[in-house]
């Protein structure tokens, strides 16, 4: 299963539409609609807001694969749990970095 099947299966059992989600992460619908069809991902910090409006662990955002986690996946799943105990100023910084991380690896 994909990212997107994922998240509008989880969207549609907490019985939220896709306008409802694009409110409450300050999103527009349609890049809601994106991300439902695949076209697009979320970025670290939307991932987290989608995580929080939808009232699901990230490690349940993450679970939409069938195939087996990697040993990194796992640990990157570990990591993310024990983010979510940090105080929200901390999740911030930890994001930031995440997200700087990415953005210059993607080159």
């Amino acid at each position: 299963m994909s990212f997107g099947a994922h998240l509008k299966k989880i969207r549609k059992g907490n019985k939220v539409t896709q306008e409802e989600l694009a409110n409450a992460i300050g999103k527009h619908v349609t890049q809601i609609k994106r991300y439902e069809s695949g076209s697009s991902e979320p970025n670290v910090t939307t991932f987290y807001e989608i995580s929080k409006a939808l009232n699901v662990s990230i490690e349940e955002l993450l679970s939409y694969s069938t195939n087996q986690d990697s040993e990194i996946d796992s640990k990157l799943k570990e990591s993310f749990k024990k983010l979510l105990e940090l105080p929200e100023n901390k999740k911030f910084s930890i994001l930031d970095l995440l997200e700087a991380f990415i953005n210059q690896n993607k080159k």
